[in-house]
């Protein structure tokens, strides 16, 4: 199968495609489309592991993987043969610590990779559109929006240019937003030690550098972050750029790490809650005010569709108010009906 990681580009696509190959691509990879792309892959991977009736044998990867335990735990297998697409070098990839081959030419590559059957592609097509649609049933579900609600919306809605915050937004686009027949954005993202920094700054020089219509999604953590970016200078051109604030008072990741099940736990709850989901009551809209900026406040799926429907002109923050207590329960649930939709799929066959 193709892996298509940050910066892999279109050609992890068109790879893909030309060589009847499955496509689990990130969504900063800017390969995340085509016919061969399959959405919520991080939780079907374990249904394809080396006990499956169809376990996966070889891998391909285009670009630098960066968002989920399910796809390093993937590339650490040691029954695996993985190679890696490196036309020129990369700083990330360092010999003797990591197993890909590094191949410079995609005739190598296609040597490497063989051709896909027909059966093994429509296995994991069809296991995906499962997935999808069990993933969307169980959001449909909630009658508030969530993370994976929202990046689904902001993921069919952005055109232009989009921007992902790290932290959950990037991984919730990465679950729930639907791979597209084509490309509708060019997407973006800081991935590294510190990517939580300058994410504002960094969406205002994309705007102002594509010059076209630009969305961030990023959290409440992310934002404030750098809420100093949202200054310009008096007399500095405009960005068209939409900012779209996931606010549920604090970092909503942890809850889904270990940290949650601590805090589940009982034992050291405030302390988890203090130190790593860092809640607080910043008044947004007053924050916006205080910098010229357009602000408006949605609370339901509806009410984003309907905010995400109107032109982008010069800088507007859209704040999306949820609550992250129920987000652990909320991801259990998504996993369970996932299973056993793929499940469903895998023993018809």
């Amino acid at each position: 199968m193709v892996v298509a990681g940050h910066d892999a580009g279109p050609v992890a696509e068109a790879f893909a495609r030309a060589h009847n190959l499955p496509l689990l691509a990130e969504p900063s990879s800017n390969s995340r489309f085509g016919p061969n792309a399959v959405g919520p892959y991080r939780l079907l991977l374990e249904h394809f592991g080396a006990g499956s009736a169809q376990p996966i044998e070889r891998v391909v990867l285009f670009g630098r993987p960066t968002l989920s335990r399910p796809v390093a735990a993937l590339l650490a297998r040691a029954d695996l043969e993985s190679a890696l697409y490196q036309p020129v070098p990369v700083a990330w990839y360092e010999p003797g610590r990591r197993t890909e081959l590094p191949l410079e030419n995609l005739a190598d590559l296609t040597d490497f990779a063989g051709r896909g059957s027909a059966a093994w592609l429509d296995t994991w097509l069809l296991a995906g559109s499962a997935a999808q649609h069990a993933l969307d049933q169980v959001l449909a579900a909630e009658t508030a929006a969530t993370g994976p609600s929202v990046a689904s919306l902001v993921w069919r809605n952005a055109c232009g240019q989009l921007l992902l915050g790290s932290s959950n937004g990037i991984r919730d686009v990465d679950l729930a937003g639907l791979p597209a027949n084509d490309p509708a954005a060019t997407v973006y993202a800081n991935r590294g030690l510190a990517g939580i920094d300058g994410t504002i700054s960094t969406a205002t020089g994309i705007a102002l550098g594509g010059r076209q219509e630009t969305t961030v999604l990023l959290g409440d953590v992310t934002f404030l972050h750098d809420a100093g970016g949202l200054l310009l200078g008096m007399g500095e051109e405009q960005p068209d750029l939409r900012i779209v604030v996931l606010n549920d008072s604090g970092g909503a990741i942890f809850g889904l790490l270990e940290h949650g099940g601590v805090e589940e736990g009982g034992r050291y709850g405030d302390a988890v809650e203090r130190l790593f989901a860092t809640p607080h009551s910043v008044d947004i809209a007053a924050l916006a005010a205080a910098y010229g900026v357009g602000h408006s406040l949605v609370g339901t799926t509806a009410g984003l569709a309907e905010a995400l429907g109107r032109p982008v002109q010069g800088r507007s923050i859209v704040e999306v108010r949820t609550d992250r207590r129920q987000l652990r329960q909320l991801h259990a649930r998504i996993k369970e009906a996932v299973s056993a939709a793929v499940e469903g799929v895998l023993s018809g066959q």
